[in-house]
């Protein structure tokens, strides 16, 4: 003897919808660093006063305390991308670029405090975006430092649109900000949930 079962359209919604739900718990929760300069205070080309530098990198996970300026490139999860005012640049350009540097510190609460960033896409001509904070014995903008000189340069220089700006004070940092990521399972999921429904489109098997 065979019975019949029904299964309506809503009950299977509601549970896909459910396993979507519990599928879609965070994996990882990937940390974001965000920067904003002071608007440049010389300009030129395409460049304007009202422009400055902003952009952002992330990282698998957040930067210890008290780092010291060092490299965070070959982190896990290191992407970037940063802004001139005038055009983009991000990990993907890296390769192309003449010379690349992507320094970071934190202070004793974790937050950056220096920094030393600058992609040179090229040499000859100069076409580049840098972006510092760090000690140094010479500089744009200089501010005892216990014996030493604050180097404090926001620059964007695009050859193709010279002169170039630059601004001397000092930008801020945000962050770490968390950014979720979801299960990589979690489309799958999604897409086995769409196509069970499509199996049963007919409401009813027969056991």
């Amino acid at each position: 003897m065979s019975a019949r079962i029904f299964i309506s359209r809503g009950s299977f919604v509601t549970a896909a919808l459910a396993l979507f739900l519990g599928a879609a718990t965070p994996a990882s929760a990937a940390v974001i660093y965000s920067y904003s300069s002071d608007n440049y205070a010389i300009a030129g080309g395409l460049y304007d006063t009202s422009m400055n530098i902003s952009g952002s990198f992330t990282l698998d996970t957040a930067l210890p305390s008290n780092f010291a300026l060092a490299p965070v490139a070959g982190l896990p999860g290191f992407t970037f991308s940063i802004n001139d005012g005038v055009r983009t640049l991000t990990d993907a350009d890296v390769p192309t670029f003449d010379s690349f540097t992507f320094r970071i510190g934190t202070d004793a609460a974790g937050a950056i405090n220096y920094w030393d960033i600058f992609l040179l896409v090229s040499a000859s001509p100069l076409d580049a975006i840098q972006t510092v904070h760090f000690l140094i014995g010479n500089d744009c903008n200089s501010n005892a430092n216990a014996g030493q000189n604050d180097l404090i340069n926001d620059f964007g220089f695009n050859f193709t649109v010279v002169p170039g700006a630059t601004s001397c004070a000092l930008g801020e940092w945000t962050g770490p900000v968390e950014a979720n990521v979801p299960e990589p399972g979690t489309l799958a999921l999604v897409g086995a949930s769409l196509l069970g429904f499509g199996i049963v489109r007919r409401r009813r098997r027969t056991i």
